[in-house]
Formats: structure tokens, C-alpha cells, sequence
């Protein structure tokens, strides 16, 4: 495990939306944020954790993040530090993984921080339906990869309206409604809403709620969107490709569907191999990013929101 101790240097990268406003009434666009140069903060050599595709900032215990890996591990999850050690493995009981793709982390049905697991991956798209794993945040660091910590969850079982999709992008609004991206080698990323509450007994229909365009202008590169995240607050929505950040500032009274509506902001990327994993920090705001493969880096970048 290593540190990179250097200080960032402020990017003034971005766009200004053209549509939109910051109260939701019309009058000014949201202004996109500057940066901070990508900061290495520490390289993560555990041979377990070689497919990392979701990292979120715990909410419960300071410089800890909660990662998974891609397809072809087991249903378990990690606590990792801002040093890239592991500090604690935790196992579904009666569980198991299909294709996980991403997490996010914000307050459950009873208001404390909870955990939701997306298993929404579908390389072939072939899959019936996709589910959603929630948990409480754990309160102990506890765990070992031999013998992992047993833990619980709800399943939220859904379908799209409209066919069968590969998704790696999942967020939870303030609202607690979660938000799937899916991705396209053609770049037509389809939005998709499941309301709160949400039921483990139902199987959920979800709403199609818009479609954001990889690969051509306004957002140039990967057609392939790989991860995301929203700010605890909503203010700020990021998604990623292999290798671009692009974010959205979203109104007060504005949901995300509107937003999308303008061109994004363009944000830092680290330079990574397979770069799937993205997470906002809760203050000051701040991503983190991680790539697929063993002895990759974990990068912080702060933003300075406009």
C-alpha cells in the first residue's frame, strides 16, 4: 500500500449549461464547478479485490469506502481505507451474484445510511429482470476474507418497460428512488427510475425517465457509461466511461431528468485501465474513482461546486 502525499492543483474545467437554472425559476444556469487535479492516494494490492466496479464513501466510519467486484465473485462486499487496506469483508446470507456492477450508499426505509448493491449487469441482455440488494451500513469493521462477516438484506426485484439492458450505473436520490443507467456500445444510455418505497416482495416495472447520448458532442469519447454517482444532497450528478468524468449541476427544484436535458460539465479523469468505479464524498464535495485489476489506484478529486 502507498500514499501519494501531493497537493491538487485547481482545474478550471467545464462548461456553462446553456438550460436550466440553480432555483429552478429560470433565471441563471447552474454554473459547472472547478476542480482539483486528480490526487493518488493509495494503491489497493489486495488479489481478492481485482475487478473493483462500485466504490461509495461510508456515511458511518470516516475514510472508509465500501467496494464490490464485477462478475464472478461470490455476494460479498469490502471496507477499504483511505490507504487501500481492507478492513472488513461481508457476505448476503442466502444470496447470490450474478453480475454486480455498482452501489450506492444513502439513507434506507428507517433513515439511517444503508447500502443498495446493484446486480444489474447484462453483457448479453438476456436477463428476465435485475435486482437491487439493500442493507444497513454496517456499524463494525469486521471480517476477514476466509471468514467474512454474515449480514442480511432486502431484494428489490425489477424489469425495464422496454427490453432487456446492460447496466453498470446506479444511484440513490434524496428521495431514497433509485436511478439505473444502462450501457450501450452505441452510446444510447437509457435513464430509469424505481420510485421509493420500495417492496421486496414486488416485482417493480421501472419508469424511463430519459436518455443520455455517449460518444458524439456535447459528450465526446467512451460510448460506454461505467458508473456514476449523485451527491448526498442531489445538487451534483456524475457518470463515467472508461475514460471521461462528465458531471451535471441539478437545480433546487429541479429532478435529474431535467438536468441531463443540458450539456454536462466536463470533469477530471485519472488515467486508469478499466476505469468503472466512481463515489462523491459528503463534504467538502469530493469523487472518488478506482479501476478493474490488482494494484490500481485510488483517486481522490475535489470539487469546488460554481
Amino acid at each position: 500500500m502507498s500514499i501519494a502525499g501531493r497537493a491538487g492543483v485547481l482545474l478550471l474545467l467545464g462548461c456553462t449549461p446553456e438550460l436550466g437554472d440553480s432555483d429552478g425559476q429560470g433565471s441563471d444556469p447552474p454554473r459547472c464547478p472547478t476542480y482539483n487535479a486528480p490526487e493518488a492516494m493509495a494503491t489497493v494490492d489486495e488479489p481478492a479485490l481485482d475487478e473493483m466496479s462500485g466504490i461509495v464513501a461510508s456515511r458511518k466510519h470516516p475514510d472508509i469506502f465500501w467496494v464490490h467486484n464485477d462478475s464472478g465473485d461470490v455476494a460479498r462486499f469490502f471496507a477499504i481505507d483511505v490507504r487501500g487496506q481492507v478492513r472488513g469483508v461481508y457476505r448476503l446470507r442466502g444470496v447470490a451474484a450474478f453480475d454486480w456492477e455498482d452501489l450506492a450508499i444513502g439513507p434506507g426505509p428507517d433513515g439511517t445510511p444503508w447500502l443498495y448493491l446493484g446486480d444489474i449487469g447484462d453483457n448479453r441482455e438476456t436477463r428476465a429482470g435485475i435486482v437491487v440488494h439493500a442493507l444497513p451500513e454496517p456499524d463494525e469493521l469486521s471480517g476477514h476474507l476466509t471468514d467474512p462477516t454474515m449480514v442480511d438484506a432486502e431484494s428489490y426485484y425489477m424489469q425495464y418497460p422496454d427490453g432487456a439492458f446492460d447496466a453498470e450505473t446506479l444511484l440513490l436520490e434524496p428521495d431514497r428512488s433509485l436511478i439505473i443507467i444502462t450501457k450501450s456500445p452505441i452510446g444510447q444510455s437509457g435513464v430509469y427510475r424505481s420510485t421509493y418505497p420500495h417492496d421486496a416482495e414486488e416485482l417493480r416495472t421501472l419508469d424511463k425517465i430519459g436518455e443520455i447520448i455517449l460518444g458524439i458532442e456535447p459528450i465526446p469519447g467512451d460510448r460506454r457509461a461505467t458508473g456514476g454517482d449523485l451527491t448526498p444532497d442531489g445538487r451534483l450528478f456524475a457518470l463515467r466511461t472508461n475514460n471521461h468524468v462528465w458531471i451535471w449541476p441539478i437545480g433546487t427544484e429541479e429532478r435529474l431528468e431535467e438536468a441531463i436535458l443540458r450539456p454536462p460539465c466536463i470533469a477530471p479523469s485519472p488515467h486508469e485501465p478499466q476505469g468503472e468505479a466512481l463515489g462523491f464524498d459528503i463534504d467538502p464535495p469530493t469523487y472518488w474513482t478506482i479501476s478493474e485489476g490488482v494494484g490500481q489506484s485510488l483517486y481522490r478529486i475535489r470539487v469546488n461546486e460554481g
